[in-house]
């Protein structure tokens, strides 16, 4: 990865580890969250109020962030594949497409097929009977992209709670982590 991104080992500072194999990096010097590094790396790209969505394969995360980086609230599932990348795989393989043609088609139309269960299982039913009554493909995607994204899916979408003021991010130098975080 370092070669891939031009940089030499000795330009690491500081390494931290994360995601689920985070105890398994051995060389790292710490390990953080993936909300806490999702947080971080967005608002240091975007250094303004924004939401990160990872559309993960195991889970999904809803990460809002004011102004300043201070996380303001997150929202995440853990106990099934609604709304994770496992969900939009699966959207794609009843569609007989592609995961990589489902974003164009989405954005190709302004029509929504509502699909009214968050639950894969259900919605795979739920995908065939709208193709059956003849419902645009493109229409049947962007109601998936809908329901992962908590904007008119069937109540499972993700909706932030309210959490702690937070100490803003200090700026991240490349290679180095903020202090105290």
């Amino acid at each position: 990865a370092l070669a891939e991104a031009g940089a030499e080992p000795a330009a690491l500072l500081h390494t931290i580890s994360t995601g689920y194999g985070r105890r398994n990096a051995r060389f790292a010097d710490g390990s953080k969250t993936e909300i806490h590094c999702h947080g971080l790396g967005c608002h240091h790209g975007l250094p303004e109020a924004l939401t990160v969505v990872d559309i993960g394969g195991q889970d999904n995360k809803v990460i809002s962030l004011d102004a300043r980086g201070c996380k303001l609230g997150f929202k995440m599932n853990r106990k099934c594949a609604a709304g994770t990348g496992a969900f939009i795989e699966e959207i794609a393989v009843r569609l007989g497409l592609e995961p990589s043609e489902l974003d164009g088609l989405a954005g190709s139309t302004t029509e929504v097929v509502r699909l009214s269960s968050f639950c894969t299982v259900f919605a795979k039913t739920e995908i065939l009977a709208h193709l059956r009554q003849g419902r645009p493909v493109a229409g049947i995607v962007r109601g998936a992209f809908r329901a992962v994204g908590g904007a008119g899916g069937g109540g499972g979408g993700p909706r932030l709670r309210a959490a702690a003021t937070c100490a803003p991010a200090a700026p991240v130098r490349s290679g180095a982590t903020a202090p105290g975080s």
